[in-house]
This record gives structure tokens, sequence and C-alpha cells, in this order.
């Protein structure tokens, strides 16, 4: 996932006197869109738990609907992420964004029913892989090749530490503002996205060297499948990544263990912040013995794998 636009993204940014990230107006802002999202992601998914178990006091619901918000995206990842190839990336990320917020906006109104909450959140989790597969290759134009790599590494940490705070908190604000007005703060953390991207990003044309007719999606998926079985190494990652999707179910079970276990509402979303409490203590760890941190980082999360899998049905190309 390290796509280039000739001539750009090999280029130093303009901006950058210096090595500090902070530095670059543009990855501020990307950074500051990212980070305030994911936020808002967890801070719904403790909602969606406590809304569901409170409406159906069935675990098996509870599961299921968390499992929700999550795994779409393994499925958009192959379906969708090539529209980073053929429109702006800019463009891309701030549609998705505004059709998340339209689409969970509507999941926050009061009385909305169960099976139309739920299919509301597959649609809303459709657009996550495209909004991510243009971020990621964006990154390279903003960032240059010598900033790049630790730019990726921000990003990651950004999102496991914004799952660790959201979760520990989300709880406690759930409980304080209600499940729907919890909601309705994640759908306006798409729209700040929307806005920051749309002013504090530039518009970057589709390369022209790049193949923008729509390719059957058959022979897309046939490609990835032929290049991942062909490489034991690819094989490895990639079951790995699918095996890492099944940590959402004993999240899924957080709200109904922590009522048996006599615990409160809040506690949910500290039982939810407990994974990704591991993950950063183990990265650090595994880090410090020599291990890649990145690769175990990218194994986690699941969108990052969708991205590789559009990366790898189409190849390196421009961004």
């Amino acid at each position: 996932m390290t796509e280039r636009i000739p001539g750009e993204a090999s280029a130093e940014p303009k901006d950058c006197k210096s090595d500090s990230l902070i530095r670059l107006s543009e990855f501020r802002t990307l950074w500051t869109a990212y980070a305030q999202s994911v936020l808002g992601d967890q801070l719904a998914r403790v909602a969606l738990s406590l809304l569901v178990y409170e409406r159906t006091e069935s675990a098996g619901w509870t599961a299921a609907t968390y499992a929700l918000t999550s795994l779409p995206a393994l499925l958009s990842g192959v379906l969708l992420s090539g529209l980073a190839d053929r429109f702006p990336r800019r463009t891309v990320m701030i549609g998705c964004d505004l059709v998340r917020a339209v689409l969970v906006g509507l999941m926050a109104l009061p009385g909305t029913p169960l099976p139309l909450l739920a299919g509301l959140l597959v649609l809303a989790q459709l657009a996550e892989a495209p909004f991510g597969a243009s971020q990621g290759a964006l990154l390279p134009a903003v960032l240059g090749e010598r900033l790049y790599e630790r730019g990726q590494r921000v990003v990651m940490i950004t999102h496991q530490a914004g799952q660790l705070i959201g979760f520990a908190a989300g709880g406690a604000l759930v409980v304080w503002l209600g499940s729907h007005v919890s909601l309705g703060l994640n759908a306006v953390t798409f729209l700040i996205s929307a806005a920051l991207i749309r002013l504090g990003v530039k518009a970057r044309p589709v390369d022209p060297g790049a193949d923008a007719r729509p390719k059957r999606m058959h022979t897309q998926v046939g490609k990835a499948a032929a290049l991942i079985w062909s490489d034991p190494r690819l094989r490895s990652l990639v079951a790995l990544g699918w095996l890492a999707g099944f940590i959402v179910l004993p999240e899924g079970l957080a709200a109904p263990f922590a009522e048996e276990a006599g615990g409160s509402a809040a506690s949910v979303g500290l039982l939810l912040a407990a994974h990704p409490a591991g993950m950063v203590l183990g990265a650090a760890l595994l880090g410090r013995a020599g291990f890649d941190v990145c690769l175990l980082m990218c194994i986690r999360d699941s969108s990052r794998w969708a991205r590789t899998s559009r990366w790898s049905s189409t190849g390196p190309g421009p961004a």
C-alpha cells in the first residue's frame, strides 16, 4: 500500500522544515479527522451494545449486532476499495464520511426498529474500506517517502490509542448521555472529519496514467485470490487477519457479561477497552524485543487487511 503519484509522492512536502509530522498541515488535518472519528466509533460501539441488550436482553443478538460493526468492512475491502483508484482520494474520503454521517444519524433516531438499525449499521460499515484505502493511498503524497513509514506508524498507534480511550470513557459517556445521543455524536464526528478534509487537504486529480475503467469484480477477486494463494507468506497473513476478526465475539458479549457479573453499564466500556490495552502493551513489549510492531498492528486491523486485498488485485499503482 505504497502507491505513488508521479512527481508528487516521491518529493518531500514543501512545508516540511523538520522531521516533525505535526508541522505538516495536511497530515495534521488528516490525523485530527481520523483521531476524533475513531473516538466516536468506539462510543457508538458501546452505545449499540447497551441499546441492543436493553431492548432484547439477548446475548446472541447483542454479539451479532456488535459483529456488524467490524465484519462488513472485510467484504467492502474487496468490493469497494477500488474506488480510491477511480476517483480523487479526497473526494472519496469526504463522500464516505457524509454517507456514514447520514446513516449513523438515522440510527440515532429513537424508536428505530432493530432490523433497520442492523441494516443501517451494515451500510455504514461498508463505507469504511474505501475511506481507509483512500487515506492510506493519500499518505505518500502528503508525507513523501522519507516520512511515510513514520506517518503510517502514527496512524496505527492513533487507532489503538483511540480504541483504548474511546472504550474506557465510552461506557460512562453512554450512561450520562444515553445511547441515542451517543450515536448522534458519532454522526457528528463524521461531519467534522468531512469538513476538516475538505478544508485542510489539497485536491489531487486522479492520475491520468491509472486505468480508471471499471473492471469485472470477479476478475479482480480472482486475481487477488490467485496471488494470495500462490504465496505462503500472503496466505499466512490473510489467515491471521481472518483469525483476528473473531475477536468481535467476546467483545460482543461485554454487555451481557457485565450484567451477570453485577457491573454497571459503564463497566461495559472498560471491558471493551481491555483488548486494545493488551494490544498497546503487547506491541510495546514486542517492539522492545525486536518484532515488527507495524506488522502486528496491521494483522489486528481488519480494514487494513481489506486494503491489502484491494492492492493485491490491482498491483502497486499511482496515487
